[in-house]
């Protein structure tokens, strides 16, 4: 009924202060970026990847094809932009896809994203920004 799609275009940034006019911090020159639960304790490459595994689990375990859309055949890629914010909360949703329907669904999947360890960098904390995709298909 779907399919979750890995993507290499994975993008972190941090945003500490857009208002500052301060350039966004890539994930390369993140001090820290934000753990998932179960991610704290390992290497800076192994949360990353845990990260990313933390997500991905729990988009599948709350992933329902919407059945307005499911009835009507709408399926495509649905590009997720969210910001953890310095508390390490998920606190702006931003989502671009073919249909509300579909960005509805990828917005509630997200809300229920617990408190994760917030982003560092130059020993503070930081707004981190994340971009990925969901992918609605009918098979």
């Amino acid at each position: 009924m779907f399919a979750q799609e890995e993507t290499q275009n994975t993008i972190i940034t941090s945003n500490d202060s857009l208002i500052k006019n301060e350039i966004p911090v890539t994930l390369n020159n993140t001090e820290s970026i934000p753990i998932a639960p179960g991610c704290e304790n390992i290497s800076k490459s192994e949360q990353i990847k845990c990260f990313i595994q933390f997500l991905n689990q729990h988009i599948i375990r709350n992933f329902q094809y919407p059945d307005k859309a499911y009835n009507k055949k709408i399926q495509g890629k649905v590009q997720i932009e969210i910001v953890i914010n310095k508390e390490g909360i998920v606190d702006k949703i931003n989502t671009r896809g073919p249909h509300k329907i579909l960005e509805e669904e990828c917005r509630r999947i997200v809300s229920l994203l617990p408190k994760f360890t917030p982003g560092f960098q130059n020993g503070k904390p930081v707004n981190v920004k994340y971009t990925f995709p969901i992918v609605f298909r009918i098979q």
